[in-house]
């Protein structure tokens, strides 16, 4: 369902999904579909525990590189948050290189 819905290509999903398999392993890179994809499987908690931080995380990564859809889904889960939270979630994206696993 997501895959058809939200997936830029099947690609991103494919990385989406193996980021969550093998969360030690940074599958997703610099592939901002693939960090997009990301941001709703923990926006919404498919498959894995809920993690606003997270998702915010992933969408603001995503909006460096693709969409002002990024932009949207940033703001709305922003909205969702503490100021603290937005703080760590804005931290943990300026933190973040390719070739680092997802923080926990």
């Amino acid at each position: 369902m997501l895959q058809g819905r939200y997936s830029h290509k099947s690609l991103a999903w494919d990385r989406s999904v193996l980021a969550i398999k093998r969360p030690n392993t940074a599958v997703i890179g610099p592939y901002a579909p693939a960090q997009f994809n990301l941001g709703l499987i923990y926006e919404k908690g498919l498959g894995v525990s809920r993690n606003l931080v997270l998702s915010y995380m992933l969408f603001s990564l995503a909006e460096k590189e693709i969409t002002p859809k990024s932009a949207d889904d940033s703001a709305r889960v922003a909205g969702l948050l503490t100021p603290e939270e937005i703080e760590e979630g804005n931290a943990l994206a300026a933190q973040w290189k390719v070739g680092m696993p997802l923080p926990s």
